[in-house]
């Protein structure tokens, strides 16, 4: 982003830049791919509409605090990957980075952030993880949660900006007109429950909020094993084919006829014949 990654801007151009901005001019758009084996790769995004640099007055009061130059030079020291923004809408630049085990999703997060310019040490703005359960026949279940805290990110950064004549909730305000700042994940297989806006099968995007703390969360099922239940239905299957097979045979085996006693010799003496004189 700048060289105030919690505060954004100082004050005094952003009072200079309201009369100007109809809708947010400057995004800054946070990503994490996850993948089935837990690994995934991040980035985070800041770029401003190329009308506002193109502009006489505003572009020479932000060129200063956009110095995407710096950034770059900043980015690829800290061993991030880095794009140039450069459309005929936009201009700007992407740091990014992978990683393997993402249970502390939040250490990477902060660092990705603080490589945007930084005066201080990573903020820790961000906490939480990407975690896997299940596996076998049966699939995967995905997790996916992290919590924001506005405050960390944005406050401390107001504080140093603002004069007597500018109170916070002003300063606040100014910088919801001015920023955009979103969140975006996309999850291993299909998702089955989330509490952002959905924008396909397996992705979701959120606003980072500027003060206070939110929760986001998605979950997500991998169908690439054999359902459960489909695994039971297999084996009732295998059970009742057996007990059929074992039934026909008992069926089909030929039957024997019973025994006939055999006769027996009556008891006593042949009469012997009697000679006729």
């Amino acid at each position: 982003m700048w060289k105030r990654p919690r505060g954004l801007m100082p004050l005094g151009i952003l009072a200079v830049s309201l009369a100007l901005v109809l809708a947010a001019c400057v995004q800054i758009e946070v990503e994490s791919e996850f993948e089935s084996d837990g690994s995934a790769r991040h980035s985070i995004a800041s770029s401003i509409d190329r009308s506002f640099m193109d502009d006489e007055m505003m572009g020479g009061e932000l060129d200063g605090e956009l110095d995407f130059d710096e950034i770059e030079r900043e980015g690829e020291e800290a061993g991030f990957d880095v794009e140039r923004i450069d459309t005929a809408d936009r201009i700007g630049v992407r740091l990014s980075t992978e990683v393997d085990d993402n249970e502390d999703l939040g250490d990477v997060l902060n660092d990705l952030f603080a490589a945007t310019g930084g005066e201080g040490p990573p903020v820790d703005g961000f906490s939480g993880g990407f975690t896997e359960s299940g596996g076998g026949f049966g699939g995967s279940t995905y997790r996916f949660e992290l919590t924001v805290d506005g405050t960390a990110l944005f406050d401390d950064g107001l504080d140093d900006d603002i004069d007597d004549e500018m109170d916070m909730d002003m300063g606040m305000d100014m910088m919801r007109q001015f920023i955009n700042m979103t969140y975006t994940v996309s999850m291993p297989g299909e998702l089955t429950d989330h509490n952002g806006s959905e924008l396909g099968t397996n992705r979701v995007q959120w606003e980072i909020p500027f003060e206070g703390t939110e929760t986001f969360f998605a979950e997500s099922e991998d169908g690439s094993g054999i359902p459960i239940a489909l695994i039971v239905g297999i084996g009732i299957g295998v059970i009742a084919l057996v007990l059929i097979v074992v039934g026909a045979v008992f069926l089909m085996r030929p039957k024997t006829a019973p025994a006939q006693p055999e006769p027996s010799s009556e008891s006593g003496h042949d009469q012997p014949e009697s000679n006729q004189g």
